[in-house]
C-alpha cells in the first residue's frame, strides 16, 4: 500500500497526520530561511524570537519538541523584520 507521506505511513489518526504535515512544513521553511540568508543560530533566533536552543532543536529536525502554533509565531516574527 503506498502511502502519500512518511506521517500517513505511521500514524492512522487523521488529525495527528495533518499536525505532523504542518510542522514538518513550517520546519523545513524555517530552515531553509536559516540557509538562504546564511544565518547563525544566534542570528535566526534574534530572528525568529526564540532561544538560540530553539533554533538547535529546529536545525536538528527534533519535530516533537515544537507545536504547529510555535512554529508558526517564530515565522510570524520574522516576516515582520
Amino acid at each position: 500500500m503506498a502511502h502519500e507521506s512518511v506521517w500517513d505511513a505511521i500514524e492512522s489518526d487523521p488529525a495527528v497526520v495533518a499536525d505532523m504535515k504542518e510542522r514538518s512544513a513550517l520546519m523545513i521553511e524555517l530552515r531553509q530561511h536559516i540557509d538562504l540568508e546564511g544565518l547563525s543560530n544566534i542570528e535566526a533566533a534574534k530572528l525568529f524570537g526564540v532561544p538560540p536552543t530553539c533554533i538547535s532543536d529546529l536545525l536538528k529536525g527534533k519535530i516533537n519538541l515544537f507545536t504547529a502554533e510555535q512554529l508558526s509565531n517564530m515565522k510570524a516574527h520574522a516576516q515582520r523584520y
